[in-house]
């Protein structure tokens, strides 16, 4: 005769399954195609550190990386920073570099692999 627990223990990977059937059939929650891109609304040098402020214009949370290209010791050096944004949003991102930052050559953010 089973106990109460062995019979439990079963039953596990059955909702295990279930569970990850549900996760990799269920729609995406962040990003969605219909809603508006997120934005670069700009950006403050202060030393090593590029504070880069970015809005999200869509009522639902959005997920994002943003690029940037700086000039640190005469070198050409490239950031990626992801961030995510409740619905209409601002969030300022620190984007830090070994030395202090001369120039900002370019800045944007990427979105599910469009550059916007």
């Amino acid at each position: 005769m089973r106990t109460i627990d062995q019979s439990v223990r079963g039953w596990i990977p059955v909702a295990a399954g279930l569970l990850l059937i549900l996760l990799a059939t269920s729609p995406p929650t962040f990003g969605e195609s219909g809603d508006p891109p997120m934005a670069v609304a700009g950006h403050q040098v202060s030393g090593n550190v590029v504070q880069v402020t970015v809005t999200n214009p869509s009522s639902d949370p959005q997920t994002a990386t943003v690029q940037i290209q700086v000039v640190v010791d005469g070198e050409v050096v490239h950031g990626f920073i992801p961030v995510t944004v409740m619905g209409g949003g601002t969030a300022s991102v620190p984007v830090g570099f070994t030395s202090s930052v001369e120039e900002v050559q370019t800045l944007g953010i990427t979105q599910g692999g469009n550059p916007f």
